[in-house]
């Protein structure tokens, strides 16, 4: 079977304010995460730039970023380009993001995310993973660290199996 590789890249850089307190309020290394498709595009959203499911420019600080790769097929790749499509434009999650630390409860609005989430979602519509394995409906807080926890399990799983 041909694959190519995805990459998740988590961002563990950033003094500023807004970056130390999403490390602190999630209690995360990783502030922030993208997907890195061939190409070196970066799909995802962020809150303090466009606010808005964008292709984001390279890193000015690729040192900054921690990269997990994935074998994923063609096919899953056409999957993450079409959700992507899909969701592009849509606005950053403020209520969801907030609410879903602050509550036992995962709130989201319909057309609305947080870059975890979103990276998540993108993953588990593709097939990259399962939506069981990624733990997207049993985990109210889809925070960077979260996620980072939950993938590199499924790639170090995969990789002994």
């Amino acid at each position: 079977m041909d694959y190519t590789k995805l990459w998740i890249a988590f961002y563990r850089g950033g003094d500023s304010w807004y970056h130390r307190l999403i490390r602190w309020w999630t209690n995360s290394v990783h502030s922030h995460v993208e997907l890195v498709v061939p190409g070196d595009m970066r799909l995802g959203i962020t809150p303090f730039e466009k606010s808005c499911v964008s292709i984001r420019p390279p890193p000015d600080d690729p040192d900054s970023w921690d990269l997990l790769e994935i074998d994923v097929t063609p096919e899953q790749l056409a999957a993450v380009w079409l959700f992507f499509c899909e969701t592009e434009g849509d606005d950053y999650d403020w209520v969801g993001l907030v609410l879903s630390h602050v509550t036992p409860l995962s709130i989201r609005h319909g057309k609305r995310w947080f870059c975890s989430r979103w990276i998540a979602t993108a993953l588990a519509v593709a097939g990259v993973v399962s939506v069981g394995e990624i733990g997207i409906h049993d985990s109210i807080d889809m925070s960077p660290q979260r996620l980072w926890e939950r993938l590199t399990s499924i790639v170090d799983s995969r990789t002994a199996n």
